[in-house]
């Protein structure tokens, strides 16, 4: 049987010595955004558009 250090699972250790290092995100590429909104909308409608209509003509 092995005992384990409870110590380590406590809450304060945690808030004292956190393990998870913050995430960092380099915001410094402007060439990698995203693109519009309107331009995701418009292809989700575009390929809403074409399945209702394969789905007309297969079970039509």
């Amino acid at each position: 049987m092995t005992t384990h250090k409870v110590d380590d699972w406590t809450i304060e250790r945690w808030r004292i010595e956190p393990r998870l290092v913050g995430l960092e995100f380099d915001e410094s590429t402007p060439s990698e955004q995203a693109p519009p909104l309107w331009k995701d909308l418009t292809v989700a409608s575009a390929v809403a558009v074409l399945l209702w209509a394969a789905a007309a003509i297969v079970f039509g």
